[in-house]
């Protein structure tokens, strides 16, 4: 069973362990989620994954891999793990031999130490907390710098002793449990106005519910003769919904780009040319974590001289996707179509390089300083 999303991006968040402050004793540890499964479906769920990768995958060399070597060195991995957590972590290692955005594994289930995090000026920096996860148990802030970090997840122990500076850049070395934790609904999205009435639009995802919320404000704010964009933090979504959102802009009909899949076959993008778009000036936000369809919005911004991209470099992963159904609760997605701009740049691996760059720096993240915005401003003036 699949379902197509031709922009959706993953994140897994499994074993990668940049957590950290707390006293073990201090913290009590939630249930662990059931991670129970056979030798006979650990072998049935990598095969199947092993085997959609060979059939799908956007690149016939696979990147330069041998994956039929990669069947051979991680089946026995996946057939010694002992629960679904370990397995997890073998598919997502195979998975990362391809070097590819899109290309991803899932569980249905929520287990680490519950921390996000951010790259600034070089150091890692924790940029999330998820509520009720053992992180959040500890007192952890958002701002700390992880400095160190040894164990996972995955073994027989199952906690990871870290080592950070906390805002006050004082030294702290803890364990913390690795446990379930729930996930929490992304706050809802607000509109502002700026200097000289510009709209500020934050946009989370192409996906439904943001997408709709996002069209019904541009419609609703037309006469705005300025749109600041925000697509800082957009991971992507559907491809009908991207259509949608370039509608809105392009009032002239525009190459946008071209997908390609594995037998060199072509779609192109081509938008607009609705009389109904909206025809202000456009600012288009980006950061690292500007993904698949949203960095494709904004090079089409770009490369069309349509607005101006503001921010940092964006992610660079920019493939069209296809979601399976895995046996025992995980999820594959498979990138299907390498893609190029219209005038033949490469996203993937690369990213949005935006017109005006704004570094940020840590100092800005702890104050909670909006750089990025506040050049905008300085613009509008």
């Amino acid at each position: 069973m699949k379902r197509h999303s031709l922009f959706r991006i993953i994140v897994v968040v499994g074993t990668i362990l940049l957590q950290g402050l707390a006293i073990a004793e201090d913290i009590p540890l939630p249930a662990v989620p059931d991670l129970q499964i056979s030798p006979a479906d650990r072998s049935n769920v990598f095969t199947k994954a092993w085997e959609t990768i060979n059939r799908n995958f956007y690149d016939p060399k696979f990147n330069g891999v041998n994956w039929p070597q990669m069947k051979d060195k991680y089946l026995p991995l996946a057939e010694a793990a002992t629960d679904k957590a370990q397995l997890l972590d073998v598919l997502q290692k195979m998975l990362g031999e391809l070097h590819t955005s899109h290309t991803a594994i899932s569980g249905d289930f929520q287990y680490g130490t519950g921390l996000g995090y951010s790259q600034i000026e070089g150091r890692w920096l924790v940029s999330r907390v998820a509520p009720g996860s053992p992180a959040q148990l500890a007192g952890i802030e958002p701002g700390s710098i992880l400095t160190g970090s040894e164990g996972d997840c995955i073994g027989p122990k199952r906690n990871v002793s870290v080592h950070l500076l906390d805002l006050r850049d004082v030294v702290r070395n803890a364990e913390l449990p690795c446990a379930s934790y729930s996930s929490t609904p992304e706050p809802a999205a607000s509109v502002r106005t700026l200097e000289g009435g510009a709209v500020y639009l934050p946009f989370s995802s192409f996906t439904s519910g943001p997408g709709s919320w996002f069209a019904e404000q541009v419609v609703r704010n037309k006469s705005a003769q300025t749109m600041v964009l925000d697509l800082r933090g957009n991971w992507g979504g559907s491809f009908e919904i991207a259509q949608k959102i370039f509608d809105l802009f392009f009032s002239e009909k525009t190459d946008i780009g071209k997908f390609r899949d594995r037998k060199g076959k072509i779609l192109s993008l081509k938008m607009g040319g609705k009389k109904s778009a909206y025809r202000g000036r456009i600012f288009v936000l980006t950061d690292r974590y500007t993904g698949s369809a949203a960095e494709v919005f904004a090079s089409a911004v770009q490369e069309s001289g349509r607005g101006v991209v503001v921010g940092q470099q964006s992610k660079g992963g920019v493939l069209a996707a296809t979601h399976y159904k895995l046996p025992n609760g995980f999820d594959l997605h498979v990138a299907l179509m390498d893609y190029h701009t219209a005038k033949g740049v490469r996203l993937e691996g690369r990213g949005v390089i935006p017109d005006v760059v704004v570094d940020l720096t840590i100092n800005d993240f702890r104050e909670n300083k909006d750089e990025v915005l506040d050049r905008v401003r300085k613009m509008l003036q």
